[in-house]
């Protein structure tokens, strides 16, 4: 066993005891010194953290599949290729051959499965996978805890940017200002190339993005208006000149304004 996955093993047992013993999130967080996600995160999983799975983003859900019939000595990238296209897989033969080339090397780290599975390799679209590791974990029902849990298992990077993504809402949500240092400094150094990306934008725009998290204003209102005269302008694409594009916005303002009951 590693030594990563040893303290992801000890992290579990210490989270797990403290939950048992009836603690809050927040308490379990604040006494391990880790984030409210990442305690919430360790004490819904229902066993300890796994070796990670070599996986690509086309050969997601087919690992399982494939290992078997590696075990049982199906080895011919071709055969495993047109076995898994009829499972549903929509990748490149070159992926897999790709694939079946690192199993055959020294560094195998495919997972022996010798129980054949009762359904087709489980797929998810990565605008489904986004959504859901972007929102916030107390929204999840029973069946989306499940996926987030094999995403972050099957990928240090994933497991990386979900715990800061989770972190980062957290922050902008309730306005901690103050965490804003630790958390650039934990995201610049992340497994996820994505995650450093927007670090580097963000410490770009540093005191806009300070004062947006200390401080209650909001430019929603000018984007909203912006937004607004953007669409009329659209519908009015054409039709009309600049006069009567006046009139329209003007018109769309006022209407929107209430009047009291001592007007005219």
């Amino acid at each position: 066993m590693s030594a990563s996955l040893a303290q992801k093993h000890e992290l579990y047992r210490q989270v797990k005891e403290l939950h048992q013993q009836g603690k809050a999130y927040h308490e379990i967080a604040k006494s391990l010194g880790v984030a409210i996600n990442t305690a919430m995160k360790y004490a819904n999983l229902p066993e300890p953290p796994s070796k990670q799975v070599r996986s690509t983003r086309k050969t997601f859900g087919f690992e399982q599949y494939i290992g078997k019939r590696w075990d049982e000595g199906i080895r011919a990238p071709k055969q495993l290729f047109h076995e898994i296209c009829n499972c549903g897989y929509k990748g490149s033969y070159q992926t897999i051959a790709r694939y079946v080339s690192e199993l055959r090397g020294p560094t195998c780290t495919h997972r022996h499965s010798h129980e054949a599975p009762k359904s087709p390799p489980f797929t998810l679209p990565v605008s489904k996978a986004a959504f859901l590791l972007g929102k916030p974990v107390e929204k999840l029902d029973k069946e989306e805890k499940k996926i987030i849990q094999h995403l972050c298992q099957s990928s240090d990077q994933i497991n990386d940017a979900y715990d800061l993504a989770q972190d980062f809402q957290k922050m902008v949500r309730e306005q901690l200002a103050g965490n804003f240092e630790d958390w650039l400094l934990q995201a610049e150094k992340s497994l996820a190339p994505g995650m450093r990306n927007f670090a580097v934008g963000l410490k770009r725009d540093y005191e806009a993005v300070k004062m947006a998290l200390s401080q209650p204003w909001s430019n929603g209102q000018v984007e909203g208006q912006v937004n607004r005269l953007k669409l009329i302008k659209r519908q009015m694409q054409g039709r009309a000149k600049l006069d009567l594009l006046k009139q329209r916005v003007v018109h769309k303002s006022t209407a929107r304004v209430p009047t009291t009951s001592g007007a005219p």
